[in-house]
């Protein structure tokens, strides 16, 4: 107590009452201002205790700024709920965010906002040349949107957890106040202060609030996104407009999307009518040197000469080679706030051309603390990385200058033509080829490096060139190699134009694969014949005989030749054993490329379907050569892995002897003895990602295929046992005596009789049947909670057993199999998992929690051997091999979407956890924590806004299934959407009260979603119930659990489902005031781009399903349970729907239903997935489909 006297008396006395206090003499700076204000705030609280409590650490809150700013939104929101100084304390704000925004309209800040968009948008790095010290506005303002952030959490966290929330006082009261700022006002402030996620959030409840004026507010939409650097939603938002965007408009939507010679035309009609001032033309520049033209940029700059514009020279003149004119402009006096990017890179080049180290090194540390204070310190995480990724670039690019400078040091003092000059040339460009795989693929981040090396290189080469000629010649041809990777990186970005100008520049350098690189653009842009004319020119010039080439450029021949033989394949103008022809000629010139041998395998695949019944021998002789090639191919790496290994087993396998055919029986037998071949030569690990297609065929006819595969499996479990024995337990414990009595011999054989491994499948046998037991064993009443020694007393001691084996936890992280690096696919090396699993079951929990729903799974804890808790679900009555199997085949989506540049630049992903079923009635299924349904979300805002509909309520509303569609439309749009307005945007809000951490769940759910839709489409999944859709309240991701219901089998259900995907009011409007627009429409479409080339690997992955007994068709189960395999008539089907769907093919419902393509013309990448996206949206959102799903 006498500490707390002491504070008091110290404390000195009050500003005198100063209202508004800020931008008065007792808020200088900012610091003083929140001082002053909290000061002042604090004695207008009616509570006692709470006053007496705030003014007791007051005197800390002077001494500590945390401690102030974290009693401040405290202090604020008690000021308020004491109603007389509601206009008091809102006066305060106002001044501060008042002067904001009338300052917006001044030119500094105009200038900041421009130059922080150019920043973002440029294709090479830029140092904010009028960026100054945030001063005390900037931080007051920053520090009130915080103040009001905390009061709409409190809003919203009241409403979650208190009783008739809205009837509350306090509640009323901090309401009110809230509603007297302009939403719109206080978007636009955030956006001046840079604040984009905040000024989206408030932008976004001003447009839901005044939904008629969301036309007028869509170009500021589009700033925040350009600034977020997110194309798909300016995209979007262009589709949205009902009126033409102006020139200015179309520029920013081009840019922000990549197109810039679009961009550069909308510039140059801009100067035409007269509205080219400053910053357009600062644009137009960029854009010029985006697009690589630094001559047109040079000549525009040379057309408007200013003081006030020279530092813009610099870039252009430095890329143009005209460095003595870069010295002049280098010496004329800059303001350091006017230093721009191009003028302190153009000082480190001319400091490397002069040798001038101590000039060069004071240059780079420059450069390199400029651009470290540019990037935003008080940025988190992937802000961080995202608004400063530019600034990131910048730091590379002046790596790679100082190391070019070591290397030029250490060439100078070698002899010419010494091997060690090859060397360190060798090691520089294997440095440089690193960086390029861990920066961001795009080729805005790659071609500013890309065109320094060429910089770089060029002037080493002239620094060489007297002393040192045979170093400098091979300078040079690594110069032309970087013109052609330029040309590749814009040519896969769409970038033709630009693609063929780095073409033109490589010519002079003369790189062994220019003439590929020329045929590829030629293809692309539709001149066929020119492109085979360039290949076959290029091969008989450069290759006239092969016998004499190197590995090299064998292989350089080899893939002119694939192209050819791929070019013909496309045009269809050879016959189809001409072409096989040319593929063949890929394989002999180069017989190590796996692609080359995935190729022809596919080819030989493709054409085998196309031939007649009669012409049997041709077909299975091609099938034959497809099956080898594609073993060959994965001699050589796994980079196609899921290309070629299911191909090669499904060619294998789908083979169905008949009595009728005898001559099916010997290229059976080959193909047996290829596949026998192989298993001992190929890495035994490649066989693992294949292990479910590999063990759903153990029921196989024929005896040679069963022991050949038998010989697998057992390979298998001998190498990675803790995996196979997980997979393979629900075969082991199946209900189909003849799937058991296979298994049963695969475990007889005498490798797998070592007593380790016996003990080991013992024990793994006896914890499947505990656990069968404990999950199907009754519970007596209907309590929430018992205990695993009333349900099965042994399986704790047997866990706690010293010579109990180590199993692995059943858990995604630890079953999963990852392959070895990109680095390691061309040298022979073995998957090593290790033996001992990571971690292994070493107890269980007493406690088991049971889940309220109709099989009552249950919910226990494993404790594991690194002392952490482990929970999963015990699920009865339920089988869970769809789930395992599905769980298999989004994992292989996920490896596409991350192999494809498209889906990989927006990261979309499937959310996956472990499904690992016990037998055909019940599993384990890893318990994925922080989920939420979206019913039950739902229904709680319903609850706490008072409209929740009760089940009496529902069912009066509900409509017979054989109703009229009218009466059902009509009853949903008048009482269903009225009782049910979309909310779900309001838990994103809650969950995710900061700003930032909103708009990346708001994204993740997007792109989570629209994968998830896509997938779900093609697959047919149905029953997307809203228990069956979660959400994690960590970060936004959307989950998807029990998938029994797949290859459209809702459609048989009472009421059939009539939607391919869901795609609610609720979910749309939590999309933001685009709804499906912009970022999810564009990752539908790109996900649909990467399923779609890998329609073949993805039917290999889904085809066990056919020979599987545990997919449910809707037809009764067979009687005849001991029967072999058996193939399903009804799967078969589905599978072709499938296909189709994967192929663009869109099924429409009319009297008969009908499949229509998608799009009319498949080779355009923007319709081919754009067309079939856009109807499945519309169908989604049909009220006559959702109503009849009602």
């Amino acid at each position: 107590m006498k500490r707390i006297l002491l504070y008091t008396l110290a404390y000195p006395s009050q500003p005198k009452k100063v209202h508004p206090l800020f931008g008065s003499v007792h808020a200088t700076t900012f610091l003083e201002w929140a001082h002053n204000w909290t000061s002042q705030l604090i004695p207008l609280i009616e509570s006692d205790n709470i006053r007496e409590l705030l003014r007791t650490v007051h005197p800390s809150m002077r001494r500590d700024v945390r401690t102030l700013f974290l009693f401040l939104p405290y202090v604020l929101l008690h000021a308020i709920m004491s109603k007389n100084n509601m206009e008091y304390i809102q006066e305060e704000i106002l001044a501060v965010i008042g002067l904001e925004n009338l300052e917006s309209d001044c030119q500094p800040s105009v200038e900041r906002s421009k130059y922080k968009m150019l920043r973002h948008i440029r294709m090479t790095p830029n140092i904010n040349s009028v960026q100054t010290e945030e001063g005390n506005q900037g931080k007051c303002s920053k520090t009130v949107y915080t103040l009001l952030d905390f009061l709409n959490r409190w809003l919203l966290e009241w409403c979650h957890v208190k009783p008739k929330p809205l009837e509350n006082e306090n509640y009323k009261s901090i309401k009110k106040f809230m509603e007297k700022f302009d939403k719109l006002a206080i978007a636009r402030g955030n956006f001046s202060c840079g604040e984009l996620e905040r000024a989206l959030q408030y932008l976004e409840l001003y447009m839901d609030e005044q939904k008629g004026r969301m036309q007028e507010q869509l170009p500021l939409l589009a700033e925040i996104y350009a600034l977020l650097d997110e194309p798909d939603s300016v995209a979007g938002i262009q589709s949205l407009k009902r009126s033409e965007p102006s020139l200015k408009e179309l520029i920013l939507t081009q840019v922000v999307t990549g197109r810039l010679q679009d961009a550069a035309l909308c510039y140059e009609r801009l100067a035409q009518e007269g509205q080219l001032d400053r910053h357009s033309l600062q644009g137009m520049i960029d854009c010029y040197l985006g697009l690589d033209q630094p001559f047109t940029a040079c000549r525009l700059l040379s057309e408007h000469d200013s003081d006030d514009m020279m530092e813009f020279t610099a870039e252009p003149l430095w890329r143009l080679g005209r460095f003595e004119q870069l010295d002049e402009l280098a010496k004329k006096p800059v303001p350091p706030s006017r230093e721009n990017w191009g003028l302190l890179m153009g000082r480190i080049l001319l400091a490397y051309r002069s040798q001038d180290q101590d000039v060069f090194k004071i240059s780079c540390d420059s450069a390199m603390n400029r651009l470290l204070s540019q990037m935003d310190g008080e940025s988190r995480g992937e802000s961080a990385l995202r608004s400063g990724y530019q600034s990131i670039l910048g730091l590379h690019i002046i790596t790679e200058a100082s190391h070019a400078q070591d290397v030029l040091q250490r060439l100078k003092v070698l002899d010419d033509g010494n091997s060690t000059s090859t060397d360190i040339v060798n090691q520089l460009l294997g440095e440089w080829r690193q960086r390029l795989s861990v920066v961001q693929s795009d080729v805005r981040t790659v071609e500013p490096l890309l065109r320094i090396r060429r910089i770089l290189l060029q002037q080493t080469q002239e620094l060489l060139e007297p002393t040192h000629p045979a170093t400098a010649n091979q300078l040079k041809t690594c110069i032309g190699d970087l013109w052609l990777q330029s040309a590749k990186h814009a040519r896969k970005a769409g970038i033709f134009q630009q693609s063929y100008m780095y073409i033109l520049n490589a010519e002079e350098y003369k790189p062994e694969e220019l003439f590929i690189e020329k045929a590829k653009i030629y293809w692309a842009r539709g001149q066929q014949e020119q492109s085979f004319t360039t290949l076959r020119r290029g091969l008989e010039e450069a290759y006239p005989q092969i016998e004499k080439l190197t590995q090299e450029q064998r292989k350089i021949c080899a893939k002119a030749r694939l192209l050819i033989a791929k070019y013909n394949d496309e045009t269809t103008n050879v016959d189809v054993d001409v072409n096989i022809g040319y593929y063949k000629e890929s394989v002999d010139v180069f017989q190590q490329w796996e692609k080359s041998l995935v190729c022809l395998g596919s080819y030989y695949e493709k054409v085998s379907t196309t031939e007649t019944p009669n012409n049997t021998s041709t077909l299975w002789s091609r099938r034959l050569y497809a099956l080898n090639s594609y073993g060959k191919a994965l001699q050589y790496g796994h980079k196609y892995l899921y290309q070629s290994m299911p191909r090669m087993l499904s060619i294998w396998l789908d083979v169905e002897v008949t009595s009728a055919d005898t001559s099916i029986h010997a290229v059976l037998a080959q193909m047996t003895d290829v596949i026998k071949t192989y298993s001992e030569r190929l890495p035994i690990y490649l066989y693992l990602t294949a292990f479910s297609q590999i063990v759903s065929r153990i029921c196989h006819p024929v005896k040679e295929v069963y022991l050949q595969l038998k010989a697998i499996i057992v390979k298998l479990i001998l190498a990675y046992p803790q995996h196979t024995l997980w997979n393979i337990m629900s075969v082991i414990k199946s209900s189909y005596p003849q799937r058991m009595r296979r298994c049963a011999e695969v475990f007889s054989d005498p490798r797998l009789k070592e007593p380790q491994m016996l003990k080991l499948v013992c024990d793994f046998t006896q914890l499947a049947e505990k656990l069968i037991e404990l999950c199907n064993k009754p519970i007596a009443g209907s309590g929430s909670v018992t205990t695993v020694t009333s349900l099965v007393r042994t399986l704790p001691r047997l866990l706690a057993g010293e010579n109990f084996s180590h199993i692995m936890m059943p858990f995604q992280e630890f079953c999963k199999v990852v392959l070895p690096s990109k680095a390691a696919r061309q040298e022979r090396i073995d998957l090593n998992i290790p033996t001992e699993p990571p971690v292994y079951i070493a107890g269980i929990e007493e406690q088991i929690n049971i889940i309220p729903s109709l099989q009552k799974p249950r919910k226990v804890t494993l404790r594991g051997s690194d002392g952490k808790a482990y929970i999963i679900i015990l699920k009865p009555r339920d089988d869970l091999r769809k789930d395992y199997r599905l769980m298999e085949f989004n994992a292989v989506v996920n490896r596409f979407l991350q192999d494809a540049p498209e889906t990989r630049r927006r990261r979309l992903y499937i959310r996956t956890y472990s499904v690992l079923p016990l037998n055909e009635e019940c599993g384990v299924i890893e318990w994925v924590p922080n989920l939420v349904g979206l019913r039950p979300v739902l229904m709680n805002i319903y609850k706490q806004k008072g409209i929740h509909t009760t089940n009496r309520e529902l069912k009066d509303m509900m409509c017979s299934s054989r109703d009229p569609v009218e009466k059902k439309r009509r009853i949903y749009e008048e009482q269903l959407l009225v009782r049910h307005p979309p909310v779900f945007q309001e838990w994103f809000r809650r969950v995710f009260s900061d700003p930032y951490g909103w708009y990346q769940a708001r994204s993740a759910y997007i792109r989570t979603t629209a994968v998830m839709s896509m997938v779900g489409y093609i697959l047919g999944l149905g029953d997307r119930h809203g228990e069956n859709i979660s959400f994690d309240s960590t970060n936004g991701d959307t989950v998807h659990v029990d998938f029994n219901c797949l290859f459209n089998r809702g459609e048989s259900f009472e009421w059939p489902e009539r939607v391919p995907f869901r795609l609610t009011h609720n979910m749309e409007a939590a999309m933001g005031p685009l709804k499906h627009e912009g970022m999810y429409r564009k990752s539908c479409e790109a996900v649909m781009h990467a399923l779609r080339a890998q329609t073949a690997a993805l039917m290999s992955v889904i085809g066990p399903f056919v020979y599987d007994p545990l997919v449910s068709w809707g037809r009764a189960r067979s009687v005849a349970l001991d029967c072999g395999e058996r193939t399903n008539e009804q799967a078969l089907q589905h599978l072709s729907h499938i296909r189709q769907r994967l192929n663009g093919m869109v099924r429409y419902r009319s009297c008969t239903t009908r499949w229509c393509r998608g799009a009319a013309r498949a080779p355009s990448r923007s319709t081919a997935a754009s067309a079939p996206t856009s109807r499945r949206c519309s169908i989604c959102r049909t009220y006559d489909n959702v109503s009849t799903a009602w």
